[in-house]
């Protein structure tokens, strides 16, 4: 689903100060981030490129007949993939190494509209688009994106799809294929025999309320969150946690902490405790699993947040995008 380009109790322990580092000013609009070692690949409006911690970057400017917004990104070994959200689709790919781009998968359906994409290992991604005909599109390769093929998903709901927030709502583990979906209907997906899907305790109802991102620490404890993009203060069922894999949800902070979020992750090695989340009330942390959380920062203008390690992260979003040092 396309979104505008727009913009509590305290956790039980402390949570310290940020450090932020701007490296790249007035990228522009940014919901696609994806770490190589020190270098920052990003997606935006009408534009892709990487940013390096020490503040040097290159980018290439992509338009094609109208606007083209890149809003998923992933990796393999070698390369990266670009995918815009919208028709008509443009599955870039570039070389880590050598810079050259290609294109590896058009689509000019004018249903078609990706949301995400990721890759399980260095030969074997998927993409995930709006549904059309009544069902979920995934489009995956299995020879390192040089070869995609388009599949028919699960089935939808009526008014449901999924939002191309910050290439967080489709989770990709060693023999784990998770997703999330939003608008009337607030679902969980899992792939394991079959699509399997689960009910979640999330806003829904509206075209514009839902789950918007989810992470997983490892294949039993994850987070969902999002809310009501049209009533962005709104903390009401709009985060949820499961330590079964999925099968169960369970609101946490309901009513508390920060209300539409477009991104929530797990610190590596934090155990499952401690998440950052992003979005219209700025940057919260939760340090006990989701149950209580602490704003650290007001920015509202963050859209995407991925960890480089323990302590440091990269945020993106409406003009900037920046290393943060917890």
């Amino acid at each position: 689903m396309a979104l505008a380009l727009v913009g509590c109790k305290a956790a039980v322990e402390a949570v310290a100060p940020v450090k932020i580092n701007v490296i790249l000013a007035n990228s522009g609009p940014v919901r696609a981030l994806e770490v190589s070692g020190d270098t920052i690949w990003y997606g935006g409006l009408n534009r892709f490129g990487w940013v390096r911690r020490d503040g040097k970057s290159k980018a290439w400017d992509f338009k094609v007949g109208s606007d083209v917004d890149f809003r998923s990104i992933a990796q393999t070994k070698s390369e990266v993939f670009l995918l815009n959200a919208g028709s008509p689709a443009w599955l870039l790919r570039i070389n880590k190494k050598s810079q050259v781009v290609d294109t590896v998968h058009t689509d000019g359906n004018p249903a078609i509209f990706y949301d995400s994409m990721k890759f399980y290992d260095h030969e074997r991604g998927l993409a995930l688009a709006d549904p059309i005909d009544g069902h979920f599109t995934i489009l995956a390769t299995t020879d390192a994106g040089t070869t995609w093929t388009q599949h028919k998903g699960p089935q939808a709901m009526e008014g449901e799809g999924a939002f191309a927030a910050s290439n967080s709502n489709l989770v990709l583990m060693a023999n784990a294929t998770c997703f999330v979906s939003g608008g009337k209907h607030a679902r969980f997906f899992r792939l394991d025999d079959q699509w399997k899907s689960i009910n979640t305790p999330i806003v829904q109802g509206q075209p514009m309320t839902g789950i918007f991102t989810a992470d997983f620490y490892n294949r039993d404890i994850g987070i969902i969150a999002g809310g009501n993009y049209e009533d962005q203060k709104n903390n009401s069922r709009n985060k949820a946690v499961t330590r079964d894999g999925g099968k169960t949800w369970k609101l946490v902070a309901d009513g508390e902490a920060f209300g539409y979020t477009s991104c929530v992750q797990y610190f590596p090695g934090s155990d499952g405790k401690k998440i950052a989340s992003v979005g219209a009330t700025g940057l919260w942390i939760s340090n006990n699993g989701g149950t209580s959380w602490k704003k650290i920062h007001d920015n509202a203008g963050w859209y995407a947040i991925r960890f480089i390690n323990s302590r440091t992260a990269v945020v993106a979003g409406r003009f900037e995008i920046s290393i943060l040092e917890f």
